[in-house]
């Protein structure tokens, strides 16, 4: 049987957010590796970004490349999914989770060097990132159509997604997973909100990268 093409949408801090150094290079942000990393990540009480030219470009496989596993042993299996001709193809799209699922969906503009900025100055003023991939995975999919895996914070942004495309997410969506999405909340976040609970990294009691304050 024909096996459709699949987008998947990760969890919350699993895309890598970045700024240009300005020097020609690049400072990523998340994961960060000091304080003042997570610093240049803060919103307004608006919910916009405070720095302009923060972008998005890959989802974390292994976090700071070495491990914890996070998705890579997924992605390993897509790409085998892909190569082997299961699927035609698959895409992880990373966004930038600090934002909400309006600004999320209305923007997302991806540059040739594969830069996404979903804030800021160059943000897209037409076909947002994440609904152009889903209507190009779509267009080369066995079945005219795409499989939407969504982890956690993702499932919460798929249905918004289904929302937004109205009639036209049942001609370009075959089938959505949801996996552990907090459909009715997740209580933990409100002591990592307020208090930083389970945010040290690597963990609380050893917070190299960043303490829980």
């Amino acid at each position: 049987p024909s096996v459709s093409n699949v987008l998947f949408l990760p969890g919350i801090e699993a895309s890598r957010l970045y700024r240009p150094d300005y020097n020609g290079g690049t400072d990523r942000l998340w994961e960060p590796t000091t304080e003042s990393d997570a610093e240049n990540l803060s919103l307004t009480t608006g919910g916009k970004s405070v720095q302009n030219d923060v972008y998005t470009q890959d989802v974390i496989g292994e976090a700071y490349g070495a491990g914890p596993n996070i998705y890579k042993s997924f992605i390993a299996q897509m790409n085998e999914l892909k190569t082997s001709g299961v699927i035609t193809d698959w895409e992880a799209v990373p966004y930038d989770w600090r934002l909400s699922l309006d600004d999320i969906l209305n923007s997302g503009n991806q540059f040739p060097d594969g830069r996404i900025y979903y804030s800021g100055d160059h943000t897209a003023t037409s076909s947002p990132y994440l609904i152009q991939e889903l209507r190009r995975l779509a267009k080369s999919s066995k079945t005219g159509k795409v499989t939407v895996i969504a982890h956690s914070n993702g499932g919460l942004l798929t249905k918004a997604l289904t929302e937004k495309l109205g009639s036209e997410a049942s001609a370009l969506i075959d089938k959505i997973l949801f996996v552990a999405v907090p459909q009715v909340g997740t209580p933990q976040a409100i002591g990592a909100l307020l208090h930083g609970y389970d945010q040290g990294l690597p963990k609380d009691w050893l917070s190299i990268f960043l303490t829980p304050s």
